[in-house]
């Protein structure tokens, strides 16, 4: 049988992230509790897009954080690092 169309499922801890978003449904980062005003979890940054989610804060942090979209590249930037994106999947199995 055939699973149905959404997000991936969660990978090993550690593992490389394939956007499943079972992080950012469960718990907010330290970046949401302090930029995004009553957030409270699922993140409501978390964006679905092309069969996986993304982190809103870092890939279009303007929207979120009420700077002008040139700041975008800037704060992409400082998200990536801070949240440790592209280091692999930190959610406990």
């Amino acid at each position: 049988m055939a699973r149905p169309a959404g997000p991936p499922r969660k990978p090993p801890e550690g593992a490389a992230c394939n956007g499943c978003g079972l992080c950012c449904a469960v718990e907010l980062c330290p970046l949401a509790i302090e930029f995004i005003a009553d957030a409270a979890p699922p993140c409501p940054a978390m964006e679905f897009a092309d069969g996986r989610f993304w982190c809103g804060l870092a890939r279009r942090p303007s929207r979120y954080l009420g700077i002008p979209p040139a700041g975008d590249r800037l704060i992409r930037a400082l998200v990536y690092a801070e949240l440790s994106i592209g280091e692999g999947c930190d959610a406990s199995d």
